[in-house]
């Protein structure tokens, strides 16, 4: 009789459960929901970086954590096998644990990382000229350093000892001059600890001067781009792109603003802005950046000049130089030397090498509604171009923010059809040609034609996907144009006569990182939607077993490969096109 009656018990737990019709529509609707919340939630944690853009994803994960123990409640209120419900009771929880896993680790990989790189170390080499480079150095045990310059005869000289300490966030500027026009030269920095002499391989390095300013004769190549995004919240990005940079060789090099994205959910602050007063999470975005091995590879062999846009305060910044821009800029100054180096004392400076002169603009310092640059620094473009049209072949205007009217919005050129009229009217009226505008933000590269003598050269991201804007759209004629990777690269070959603009292109496909951000998060929540249903209910559900677990796998190969081949996703790097412009 007790044999019986267990075999009963059992014969009753396997057996399907006998739901009515309107409780199956019910789950059924509940359970596409929660994919379509799944994928929602895996678009927007993963691509879209601001408070406001990933409110959605946010909406979607708690939205999917209720309809999973709704849908856990419901089946089990019309469960009577109670050795079934305790199995319903542990597959439920279990399906919550994985989604709760996956939103851990889209918010809070990245975080432990932040918090803990005060022990990083690393070189910059700031701006270049015909007589010598600065060289930024940051090593949290060193008491001060020195640098040794040396060229294939031997060493040159050593500079004056530079002091550091936690003040400056242990990182001092050494002001190299002297050398030698168009020379290699190699560099080693010597740090002094406690009279204590070390030479770590990761502070040394080499760099070529440029160029004598006015020289016709000369040629010098540089490459720009801009937005580097360290941490995406599906994750850190190796950032590759970097190293990409180095593989060009060019003499310097620009990075037009967004270097990091503070504005991303870890930087909600108390002022409702980026980080608030908390300089200390300011700084420690930037050395993440500045001391990841990609980043050090390009910085340390290349010298770079930079520029800030808006996620190093927080997104579409116009509110000029209010709070809390004080401590987002002041924080990124400590890293670089262009405040030094402007003649101006001002984050807009000037400088010339070989036969082209540059003037790289300030356009967040005084942004605010129909204003990019103010009157002071319009003044000073003007003198600017005056000055430079009868001393050499080519002026470029750097910008952070896209000059043509392909892009809308607030957050370019288009927004301020005052100041944009007044510099090409300003062009026209003193005949000054052989201007180019180089810009990034879009993640893109394209070449615009601006005015018959005027182009842009727009290529950005170094790292970063994120809004792509649509190609061709708006008044100016599009003459080139590459969407499809997280790294855009503009390299340009400069000769009296002629400016070679070359687009590279590579890393991960964003297609296939689209398509991959969907089905991660959708495989992983459909498993555990299946294990909460209990995949015996119907034959239906084991095959779902099936798919989203294939789901699962085929989404971690696209984020990790771009929909490329392993090995080739983010090694991959190319010609995109190339375009030419003639001295006029």
């Amino acid at each position: 009789m007790e044999e019986n009656t267990k075999l009963d018990i059992e014969d009753k737990a396997e057996a399907p459960l006998d739901l009515d019709q309107r409780t199956k529509i019910l789950i059924f609707i509940t359970f596409c929901l929660c994919l379509v919340s799944a994928a929602i939630a895996g678009l927007a944690l993963t691509f879209f970086t601001q408070v406001i853009t990933i409110a959605p994803g946010v909406v979607a994960i708690l939205f999917l954590l209720v309809a999973l123990v709704f849908t856990h409640k419901n089946l089990n209120s019309y469960e009577s096998n109670p050795q079934l419900q305790h199995k319903n009771g542990v597959l439920g929880a279990i399906a919550v644990a994985s989604v709760a896993i996956l939103v851990t680790y889209m918010f809070a990989i990245s975080w432990p990382r932040l918090l803990n790189n005060e022990d990083a170390s690393f070189v910059i080499l700031n701006t270049i000229s015909s007589e010598g480079t600065d060289i930024i150095v940051r090593h949290p045990s060193a008491d001060s350093f020195t640098v040794e310059i040396n060229n294939e005869t031997g060493t040159v000289f050593t500079t004056a000892s530079t002091l550091i300490d936690a003040s400056s966030d242990f990182t001092g500027k050494s002001f190299v001059r002297g050398l030698e026009p168009s020379t290699l030269y190699t560099y080693q920095v010597v740090l002094n600890t406690s009279s204590i002499l070390s030479r770590p391989k990761s502070l040394k390095g080499s760099f070529s001067t440029v160029p004598v300013a006015g020289d016709l004769s000369s040629t010098f190549t540089f490459a720009s781009s801009s937005c580097s995004q360290k941490s995406r919240l599906l994750g850190a990005v190796p950032m590759t792109g970097f190293s990409k940079a180095k593989t060009l060789q060019p003499d310097f090099m620009f990075h037009l603003g967004d270097l990091v994205y503070v504005d991303t959910p870890w930087g909600w602050g108390g002022d409702g802005y980026g980080f608030g007063n908390k300089q200390e999470l300011y700084e420690s975005f930037l050395r993440d950046v500045y001391r990841d091995e990609h980043a050090q590879a390009l910085m340390s062999s290349t010298p770079m000049y930079f520029a800030f846009d808006d996620h190093e305060i927080l997104n579409n910044w116009i509110e000029g130089k209010s709070h809390p821009y004080d401590v987002a800029i002041g924080s990124w100054e400590q890293y670089n030397t262009m405040i030094e180096n402007s003649i101006y004392s001002e984050y807009y400076y000037n400088f010339t090498v070989g036969p082209a002169s540059f003037f790289v603009m300030d356009v967040r310092s005084y942004k605010v509604e129909q204003q990019i640059i103010g009157a002071v620094q319009m003044a000073r473009l003007k003198q600017w171009l005056i000055a430079e049209n009868s001393t050499v072949t080519w002026k470029f205007l750097l910008s952070s923010l896209p000059f043509s009217l392909n892009k809308e919005g607030v957050d370019a050129w288009g927004c301020c059809t005052a100041e944009r009229n007044e510099i090409l009217d300003f062009l026209t009226a003193n005949n000054i040609k052989n201007v180019i505008i180089v810009s990034g933000d879009q993640h893109k590269a394209e070449i615009y034609k601006i005015s018959e003598d005027l182009y842009e050269a727009s290529i950005s991201a170094i790292n970063a996907f994120g809004r792509h804007y649509k190609a061709g759209e708006g008044p100016d004629g599009l003459e080139r144009s590459a969407l499809k990777y997280e790294t855009h690269i503009g390299f340009f070959e400069v000769s009296n006569s002629t400016v070679t603009i070359t687009a590279f292109s590579g890393g991960l496909s964003f297609l296939g990182s689209l398509i991959g951000s969907i089905f991660l998060p959708v495989g992983v929540v459909g498993i555990a939607l299946v294990l909460v249903i209990d995949p015996r209910r119907a034959k239906v559900l084991q095959a779902a077993t099936a798919l989203f677990v294939v789901l699962a796998i085929m989404g971690s190969w696209l984020l990790l490969t771009g929909g490329q081949l392993v090995g080739e996703g983010r090694d991959r790097f190319e010609k995109s096109f190339d375009f030419v412009i003639n001295a006029a």
